[in-house]
C-alpha cells in the first residue's frame, strides 16, 4: 500500500481555465501509478486555505486496478473508509503487470543489435 499526501490549491491565477479539472487531475495519475504497481493507494489531499488560496481535499482510495473505491467530497476536511483486500494486488501483479510471463526478450534482438 501507498500512502501519499498532496497539497495542490484549487485554482491558479495564471491557468484558471484549468480550474474545473483539479479534481480529475488530482487523480488520474495516482490512478495510473496504482494501476501500473498493482498496489493499494491512500492518497490524502489537503484542505481548507493556504497561502491565500483554497487547497483541492479530496482524499481517495484507489484499488489496485485504478479504481476509486471511496472519496471525500465536502469542503472540509474528510474521511474515508475502505476494508482492504490485499489480494487484489495479484489482479494486476499476476496477469497484466507480470513481466517474466509477457516479456519475450528474444523479440528484441532489433532493437538491441
Amino acid at each position: 500500500m501507498v500512502a501519499l499526501g498532496c497539497n495542490t490549491a484549487v485554482h491558479y491565477p495564471r491557468a484558471s481555465e484549468h480550474d474545473q479539472l483539479q479534481d480529475s487531475q488530482n487523480h488520474l495519475p495516482v490512478q495510473a501509478g496504482t494501476y501500473q504497481n498493482g498496489t493499494w493507494v491512500v492518497s490524502v489531499a489537503k484542505a481548507g486555505h493556504e497561502e491565500d488560496r483554497e487547497l483541492i481535499r479530496g482524499n481517495c482510495i484507489i484499488v489496485p486496478i485504478g479504481e476509486i473505491v471511496a472519496k471525500c467530497s465536502t469542503l472540509s476536511d474528510g474521511l474515508v473508509v475502505e476494508e482492504y483486500n490485499f489480494d487484489r494486488c495479484r489482479e494486476i501483479q499476476d496477469n497484466i503487470f507480470d513481466f517474466a510471463q509477457h516479456c519475450q526478450p528474444h523479440t528484441y534482438s532489433l532493437i538491441t543489435e
